[in-house]
Parts: structure tokens; C-alpha cells; sequence
């Protein structure tokens, strides 16, 4: 029975473990069904986590935040340049902090505030939490929620104390100009000026006219000019005599005429033909000159200072092209005159003028008009728009006695074409007295080490050419942009001939092998100026030659390229910044370099020396040429290439930049580096263990 009965118990223990095994299992398949959903999550978090530690670990902290956080926290001392650098990815920073803790504790909280900053804008939508060494603080976590989250996903590396399993890092250094020698080109274009071209005295009908135009450039103190070229064009048969500081000039080279400060122009005409109804400029007048300096200036192009402009006998006209590398918002306008009745502005669309504004002022004393903002831009917005006008160049004319008529689409002159009894002289007073200033949102910020320069080119034709004067309907020219530099502006001053009134369009094409069509519009009878900047990526394109063509599609409006000039403005940088970390300094452990390198100023090349480095009074500096520079393996070297390509050389690691073969654009007086020394980072113990957890909130 004994037996019997153990057997028995036996065989119901063993039942009853088959049927616990069978529930067992049960739970188990429906607890692991439940259990893949929630790693399916997890893995997608972990996956987020694991990418975010890589961009912590490998980009650079300047690429993650903008420029002005990097500039606040370096102020704030968060970024203590003497051991760290923005150029650091975040967790190598965040690891040279955690082994200066124990010397500096605040640098804990500057990680902190780092790493704090980064996640919210890299994981948006999640909850977070990074652990640095078993150690976080609520700061460090998404509003202190971690013990409500779920589906924690969750990714660790390790980092060495100065980079991920590296030895001390070594330097980091900068480069900027103080001071250069440049090589200036402007072109300077010349508005179209007109008066009548006779007067009535009683019956009789006079063509001893006269009309004077003067206007001043200046040039920099220590400007040495080494060319200075003339070209007028005047409408045919009437005579001129220019002045160039005082000195009658009759030749297009006004090279040794030209001077240091203030060079004034002056401009008389004279004896009209007995079949002109205007004696004045015509399209295609300007001045080039080039210089060479170390005090390199920017003109603003919104600043437009007004001529001092005479007319003996009549009314007159001033056609004003206007052009800003920018977003204009908003112009006004300040005429100082005497002997005038009446004062009208005029809006050219191209084909005919629009009366923007009008007043009558005591033409017998002197008066001052000023044309407001808002008066002029609410006139203005009846026929275009601020917009369309920041595009490219535009016409404002102003009248003094002098009206557009619309019937014969032709300028009326009082003292000539009506009240022919009012034949006194009218004075338009020029800067500062008289301007139109044009307010506008710059499309290049212009900083301290940025460094204006310019290249003139002439034109070629383009198009079908004319049979009634040979002339081409376009006009081309092609330009090379360096790699580095920041394109500013193109400013063509063109010379037009036309028959009739033509109709039809103008169409820009620009960048390289001229592929774009950068805008279409009617046929501008006005036409004295083409500017425009880089509306679009695909034109004006560093590191390539672009080409302009400006193309009519009428056989009766033609171009007098051989009197258009065109100049393509563009910034260098002059500065470089910190850049990567390298295990040496300089070359033989030097202090610095004394350093010879070539340079191009308008189309010569020269050979320079520059001293380069922190040397004392005691040291001496390596004499070293710039084709003996090792970018690759020293910061000294390093930061000196960046700044080389940065002023107009090619990147080119063969024939390095400041070589005969790839000169840079300036000729340096003056150059500064800056160095970090970043060995006095104490070497970690251990690996520093980075966890972040990530959950969707």
C-alpha cells in the first residue's frame, strides 16, 4: 500500500508540475508578446540616444549653436578658451571640464549648462537625462521626470579626458589681418546731366548756351594712384572742357592729375549745334581709377551725393541710376536750390517718366526741399514696389524748371520750350547740401577684418549687330571669383544708341557659361547703369569664371560697348578662426615665423616677408617661405593656410597658398595669431562614461 500510494504521489506531483509548467508557459508567451512591443521602443529611443552622443561627440560645438551663443558663453567664461575651444565637439569639452573639476569645480556647472542647452533643441519632443560617471542632478533632466518615464531607451559611450582614447591634444590657433596694402579699382559712373540747348533773347534764338556740372571723389591719404582714365561721351557737336582739380584736361589718362583727399571735376558745355534740343552727358561717361593703399574704404551706396550743378539759361535734368546690395527700406531726398520756379522727381519705369513729387519754391533766393521717406516711397508704390527696386539699379530724375511730357515722351525745358522769358541761371548746391539717401538691410554684414575689393573689366559685343550703325544689340564680359571670397556686387556702366522709340525687351543672363537668366524687362530708354548683386546662388559663384550678357532683342536699340565699363566688388576675409587641434605649435618649436610669400595686386605679383607668432624680444623668429608650410601637422601652419585662402588664394595643398603659383590678393603689413596651448589639462584616470536616456514625453 505504501508503495502503491508513493507512486501514486509521484505521478500527481508530476502532473501537477506539467500543469504549472503549461501555465507557466502561458504567461510566459503573453508577458513576452508584451515585453517585444516595449523593446521595439526602446530600441528606437536607444537608436535616438546612440545618435545624439555620436553628434555630441563628434561635431564640433560650433556647428551645433549659433555664432552668438558661442560669443556669449566665451564672454561668460563657459568656454574657457584656455583649455577648451568651439571648435571641440561638446563631450570632449564636457570631459576636459570633468577632469578640471577637482581644480575648478564651476566648470561641472558650465558642462551642465552645455549639455543642457544642446539636448533641448537636439531632442525635441523627448524626455532626457545624461549621466556623466553615475553622476546627474535634476538640471540634467527633462524637468525632473525621469521616474515618470517609459520605454527609457538608453545609450553609453566612454571618453578620455581630452578626446576619445587620445593623448593631450595639443594647440589651436587663429589668424587675422591688422595690417594690409591693397590694391583699389572703382568705377565711378557718371549721371546724366542735361539742360537746353538754346534761349530766346527777344526774337532772337541762342545757342551760346551753357551748363557746368562739378562733383568731388576722394581718395585716401597715403593713396598712391597708378592709373586714372577719363571717358565722356557728349551728345554730338557740342563743346566740353573738363577740369580735373583746377587743370584742363583733353585725354582719357587723368592719371597724374589725380591726388590724395578731395579731387574735384568740373564739367562746362557749351555752343550746341544748331539742331540739339539738349546739351549735356551722355550714356557711357565715367572715371576709373586705381590705387594703391593700406587704408582701403567702403562707400556706401545708399549715400548718393548730388552734383553742384549750373544751368546759365534753362531748366534742367538729372538722371540718377541708384542701385543698394540690399533690401531698401526706405528713401529720401534733399535738394538745396536757387533761381528755380519749380521742382518735380520723376519715376523711370524704362520707357516714360511717372511724376512722383512736385513743388514750387521762390526762385529768388535759396531754398531747401526736403522729400520725405513716406511721401516719397507712398508715391513711389503706385508703380512699383520696394522690392522689385532693390532687385537691381533704378532711375529717379529730378526736374529743376524742367518737365517730362508724355505726348511727345520728351523733356521740356522753361527758358528754351516755354516761359522762354525766364532765362536766369538756376543752381542745383551739391553734397552735403543736396542728396538722395537710400536706407536698406545689407545683404553681406560687413565686419572689421572684412576687406572691400573691386576689378574693372571692358565689354564685348554680344548679339546681332545693327546695319543701321553697326553697333551689337549686347554686350558681354566674363570674370573670375576666388574660392573664399564673399561676392558683393556687379555695377556696369553701359553706353546705349537707339533709333525711334523701340519697343521690346532687355533679358540679364549670368554665373558660369552666363546659364541663368537673371531677369527680363522692356527695353529701358533710360539706360546708363546695370548693377545688381547675388540674387540668386547660381551666379556671382566663387571659384569660378562667371559671365555677364545683357542682351537687347531689337535691331534698333544697340549697345556703344567700347564706351561701357563694368567692375565686379567683392569682400576678402580677413580672418581665419581657431581651427583644428594639432599635437605641435610650429615648425622646430618656433615662436613664430618670419615668413616670405607672394601676393598679386592688379595683375603683378610681388614677393613679401610678414613676421608671424608670439615671439619675445629675446627669441627669434624661423625664416620660413610659404611653400615650406605643413598645414597637416602644425597649428601655426594650419591657421596661416586658412587665412592665405581666406584673402583670395586657391585651397590648393600641392601649390599651397602665398606661392608664386597661388599668391594671395594683399600685401601684408601686419598679422596676428593667436594660440591656444591646451596641455595643461590633467590626463583622465579612468574613461569618463556618458549615458543618455531618452523617452517620449
Amino acid at each position: 500500500m505504501k508503495r502503491k500510494a508513493f507512486i501514486f504521489t509521484l505521478d500527481a506531483v508530476l502532473a501537477l508540475l506539467l500543469v504549472l509548467i503549461f501555465i507557466a508557459s502561458i504567461s510566459a508567451v503573453a508577458e513576452n508578446t508584451g515585453h517585444v512591443y516595449m523593446t521595439q521602443t526602446q530600441l528606437q529611443n536607444k537608436a535616438i540616444a546612440q545618435h545624439v552622443l555620436d553628434t555630441l561627440r563628434t561635431v564640433p560645438l560650433s556647428n551645433l549653436v549659433s555664432p552668438t551663443i558661442v560669443d556669449k558663453w566665451i564672454g561668460q567664461g563657459i568656454l574657457n578658451l584656455t583649455y577648451v575651444s568651439p571648435q571641440m565637439p561638446p563631450l570632449q569639452i564636457v570631459a576636459t571640464y570633468w577632469s578640471l573639476s577637482e581644480k575648478y569645480p564651476e566648470f561641472k556647472s558650465y558642462s551642465e549648462i552645455i549639455l543642457r542647452y544642446l539636448l533641448d533643441s537636439l531632442v525635441k519632443g523627448y524626455g532626457y537625462q545624461i549621466i556623466i560617471n553615475n553622476y546627474t542632478i535634476p538640471y540634467l533632466t527633462f524637468n525632473n521626470s525621469y521616474s515618470l518615464a517609459g520605454d527609457v531607451g538608453s545609450a553609453t559611450i566612454l571618453v578620455s579626458g581630452y578626446s576619445r582614447n587620445a593623448l593631450p591634444r595639443g594647440y589651436v590657433a587663429k589668424a587675422y589681418i591688422t595690417k594690409i596694402v591693397t590694391a583699389q579699382e572703382k568705377l565711378i559712373g557718371i549721371q546724366r546731366v542735361l539742360a537746353g540747348a538754346f534761349y530766346y533773347s527777344g526774337w532772337r534764338r541762342w545757342y551760346y548756351n551753357g551748363l557746368n556740372v562739378t562733383f568731388t571723389v576722394s581718395l585716401p591719404e597715403d593713396a598712391n594712384v597708378t592709373n586714372g582714365t577719363l571717358n565722356l561721351a557728349t551728345r554730338s557737336g557740342e563743346s566740353l572742357y573738363f577740369y580735373v582739380n583746377g587743370k584742363p584736361v583733353t585725354g582719357s589718362n587723368i592719371t597724374s592729375e589725380l591726388k590724395n583727399g578731395t579731387n574735384v571735376f568740373s564739367a562746362y558745355f557749351t555752343n550746341a549745334p544748331w539742331w540739339a534740343s539738349e546739351i549735356g552727358f551722355g550714356s557711357g561717361s565715367w572715371i576709373f581709377m586705381r590705387y594703391i593703399t593700406s587704408f582701403p574704404a567702403l562707400d556706401n551706396p545708399g549715400l548718393v551725393k548730388l552734383y553742384t550743378v549750373r544751368s546759365f539759361h534753362t531748366g534742367l535734368y538729372y538722371l540718377n541710376s541708384l542701385f543698394v546690395p540690399g533690401n531698401i527700406t526706405g528713401i529720401n531726398i534733399k535738394l538745396t536750390v536757387s533761381g528755380v520756379r519749380t521742382v518735380r522727381i520723376y519715376y523711370s519705369n524704362g520707357t516714360s517718366l511717372n511724376l512722383l513729387y512736385t513743388t514750387n519754391v521762390n526762385p529768388y533766393t535759396t531754398s531747401v526741399v526736403y522729400i520725405s521717406n513716406s511721401t516719397l516711397v507712398r508715391a513711389l508704390e503706385s508703380y512699383t514696389t520696394l522690392k522689385e527696386l532693390s532687385k537691381k539699379n533704378f532711375n529717379l530724375v529730378i526736374t529743376l524748371d524742367a518737365y517730362y511730357d508724355p505726348n511727345t515722351g520728351q523733356v521740356k525745358y522753361e527758358g528754351q520750350d516755354y516761359n522762354v522769358s525766364y532765362t536766369q541761371e538756376r543752381v542745383l548746391y551739391g553734397y552735403p547740401y543736396s542728396y538722395i539717401n537710400i536706407t536698406y538691410i545689407p545683404r553681406v554684414s560687413v565686419t572689421k577684418f572684412m576687406i572691400p575689393l573691386g576689378s574693372m573689366y571692358r565689354l564685348s559685343p554680344d548679339g546681332v549687330v545693327a546695319s543701321w550703325n553697326g553697333l551689337p544689340t549686347g554686350m558681354k564680359f566674363s570674370y573670375y571669383l576666388p574660392q573664399e571670397v564673399i561676392p558683393w556686387y556687379v555695377d556696369v556702366w553701359s553706353a546705349i544708341q537707339f533709333t525711334g522709340w523701340p519697343s521690346g525687351t532687355l533679358s540679364l543672363y549670368e554665373g558660369p557659361g552666363a546659364s541663368v537668366k537673371v531677369f527680363e524687362e522692356p527695353l529701358d530708354l533710360y539706360l546708363i547703369r546695370v548693377s545688381y548683386t547675388r540674387l540668386l546662388n547660381s551666379i556671382m559663384v566663387p571659384g569660378q569664371t562667371n559671365t555677364f550678357r545683357f542682351i537687347s532683342d531689337n535691331l534698333d536699340y544697340t549697345f556703344r560697348y567700347n564706351d561701357s565699363r563694368a567692375i565686379v566688388y567683392y569682400f576678402l576675409n580677413g580672418y581665419a578662426p581657431y581651427g583644428r587641434v594639432f599635437p605641435y605649435y610650429s615648425q622646430d618649436n618656433a615662436c613664430g615665423y618670419n615668413l616670405t610669400y607672394y601676393y598679386n595686386l592688379s595683375g603683378t605679383v610681388y614677393r613679401g616677408t610678414v613676421m608671424i607668432g608670439n615671439c619675445k624680444p629675446t627669441e627669434t623668429p624661423l625664416s620660413i617661405s610659404a611653400s615650406e608650410l605643413k598645414p597637416s601637422k602644425y597649428a601655426l601652419d594650419d591657421a596661416i593656410f586658412r587665412l592665405f585662402v581666406q584673402l583670395g588664394a586657391r585651397n590648393d595643398t600641392v601649390n599651397l597658398p602665398g606661392t608664386l603659383s597661388n599668391p594671395i590678393s594683399v600685401d601684408l603689413e601686419g598679422l596676428q595669431i593667436e594660440a591656444i596651448g591646451i596641455r595643461n589639462v590633467p590626463t583622465s584616470i579612468a574613461p569618463i562614461e556618458v549615458t543618455l536616456r531618452i523617452w517620449r514625453r
